[in-house]
C-alpha cells in the first residue's frame, strides 16, 4: 500500500470537512460539532479555526492533551474551553448520535441547527457522492 495514496485521501477528507464547516458557518444559527478521539482529528478543527478565524471549543481534558503538543502559540490561541464566542465544538466521537445531538442542540437555544461531523473515510464518500448535503 502506497502511503502517498493514503496521505492524499486524508487531505481530501480534511478538505471536504473544511468545505462543509464553511457552508455551515454561513448560517449564524448553525452550531458545528466535530467528533474526535482523545488524540486525532486535530487537523480538521484546527484548520477550520485558522481558515475561518474562529475559536474552537474543547473540553478541559482535550485542552490538556492539546497543550502538551507542540502547537504554535497562534494555534493554541484558537482553542478555548468556553462555548462563548465560538460555533465549532469538539466532543467525543462516541457522543455523535442523533439523540445526543438533539440534546446538545436543545441545551444551546441560540442555535436552531446542528451540523455534526464524524470525519472518516466513510464520511468522505458519503458527503462526496450523496445528495444528503
Amino acid at each position: 500500500c502506497d502511503s502517498s495514496n493514503f496521505d492524499l485521501l486524508s487531505l481530501q477528507i480534511v478538505n471536504r470537512a473544511i468545505e462543509l464547516i464553511g457552508q455551515a458557518l454561513a448560517d449564524p444559527t448553525t452550531l458545528i460539532v466535530v467528533g474526535a478521539y482523545s488524540i486525532g482529528k486535530e487537523k480538521i478543527y484546527l484548520t477550520a479555526a485558522k481558515r475561518f478565524g474562529c475559536k474552537v471549543c474543547v473540553d478541559s481534558h482535550r485542552m490538556l492533551v492539546l497543550t502538551c503538543q507542540e502547537l504554535e502559540p497562534s494555534v493554541k490561541a484558537l482553542l478555548t474551553t468556553s462555548e462563548q464566542g465560538t460555533r465549532i465544538h469538539v466532543i467525543s466521537i462516541g457522543r455523535l448520535t442523533v439523540k445526543q445531538m438533539n440534546e446538545y442542540l436543545r441545551a444551546r437555544p441560540a442555535y436552531t441547527r446542528i451540523v455534526a461531523l464524524k470525519p472518516s473515510l466513510f464520511f468522505y464518500f458519503l458527503t462526496k457522492f450523496s445528495a444528503y448535503n
